[in-house]
């Protein structure tokens, strides 16, 4: 029973940490019906942290199994690979959701 306290514990502050350093956008704001904007601060952003960024899946392994059965698609084409870089302005889709990658600096 402590194991399982102290691992949502370190999932919970690896999370926090996680949406400190990209900044949500109404943590994949929604645009319109299945279509959500994530903002990030920095230059880009892995697939699989997009991914839970999005809420599109609560846990890293969710969107591991996801892309690597080919189901989620960049910019219209399939993608295999969780450490794809995403920048600003790709597109990704998974499930039947868009998530668009947009900035802060006011040029998305």
């Amino acid at each position: 029973m402590e194991r399982d306290f102290f691992e949502k514990k370190r999932t919970t502050v690896r999370d926090r940490k996680m949406r400190q350093h990209f900044e949500v956008s109404g943590c994949g704001k929604k645009v319109s019906k299945n279509n959500m904007k994530i903002e990030i601060r920095d230059e880009f952003i892995k697939l699989g942290q997009a991914m839970k960024l999005a809420g599109l899946v609560d846990e890293g392994v969710e969107a591991k199994f996801a892309i690597q059965n080919g189901e989620v698609s960049v910019n219209g084409e399939p993608e295999t690979r969780r450490g794809r870089k995403l920048f600003k302005g790709d597109v990704f889709s998974w499930n039947g959701e868009q998530v668009e990658i947009g900035g802060q600096d006011g040029s998305d």
